[in-house]
């Protein structure tokens, strides 16, 4: 994301000046430089290397998981970082019963 403001056409030199210092400032912020989106993804059961289509056009790199809530009340979700590619995330997820329900969310994309 990157933020493009008219400074030019602000006639007032202080409006300018903030304006500039602002873009500068927003410029350096990675968490705004990156390219991501939000997933809810729900996997039912214990999987090994479940792949869910991102639809991105790279192969994400960060993942900023914000939610993770299990049907039966425990298991364990891993993202499997290396085997991400241009099609496919890679999720894991254990100690669920077979008709248990793992929904997780998160910000996926890279810096």
């Amino acid at each position: 994301m990157s933020l493009k403001l008219f400074q030019r056409e602000i006639e007032d030199y202080f409006l300018r000046e903030n304006a500039r210092k602002t873009q500068e400032f927003l410029g350096l912020q990675p968490i705004l430089n990156g390219d991501f989106r939000v997933y809810e993804i729900v996997i039912t059961g214990n999987n090994t290397n479940f792949p869910y289509a991102h639809n991105l056009t790279f192969v994400p790199k960060d993942v900023i998981q914000t939610y993770a809530v299990f049907s039966g009340g425990v298991g364990t979700v891993v993202w499997n970082y290396s085997a991400f590619d241009t099609t496919f995330l890679r999720l894991t997820t254990s100690g669920m019963g077979a008709s248990d329900t793992c929904t997780v969310r998160a910000l996926i994309g890279r810096f």
